[in-house]
């Protein structure tokens, strides 16, 4: 019986993952309209926002641990750092105890760039749960607080 609830949950969350990152957060359908730039944001690919996002949570960090954090291989991960680079978004910095190790640091216009995808995404989320009922906002949001406790055991 715990195995077909262990299959049975790791069925759906594998399947849940991608349906929030295409049908709830959405980002190429850009709702800028209280935002205070003027001019449209160009909406990177999910695996550059993923490397921002989490140097914007966590700091810098070595390329070896943007890897693991993003399961993508460092061939992978040096095309998507270089891109970002280019964009002024990240930049490359050795290791001051260990010069073989290069970490990666957000730019200040990383962000304000991160910062700017993170309110895009709220706003457009918020335009899909404004059409939920009271009924469904409740359960939906006591069921993602439950769920975020649960995953937080499983650190």
């Amino acid at each position: 019986m715990r195995n077909n609830l262990v299959d049975a949950l790791a069925e759906n969350l594998i399947t849940f993952l991608p349906m929030m990152l295409k049908k709830v957060i959405r980002l190429d359908t850009v709702y800028i309209k209280n935002l205070p730039h003027t001019a449209p944001i160009k909406i990177l690919p999910l695996n550059q926002l993923m490397v921002l996002g989490i140097l914007h949570e966590e700091g810098g960090l070595p390329i070896s641990k943007l890897c693991k954090k993003l399961t993508i291989s460092s061939p992978q991960m040096t095309i998507v750092i270089d891109k970002l680079v280019d964009l002024n978004l990240v930049y490359r910095v050795h290791n001051e105890q260990d010069r073989r190790t290069i970490n990666i640091n957000i730019t200040e216009k990383g962000e304000e760039y991160s910062l700017e995808i993170l309110e895009i995404a709220k706003e457009n989320l918020k335009n899909k749960l404004i059409n939920l009922s009271s009924e469904d906002l409740l359960v939906l949001l006591n069921s993602i607080e439950i769920t975020k406790s649960i995953f937080k055991k499983l650190e």
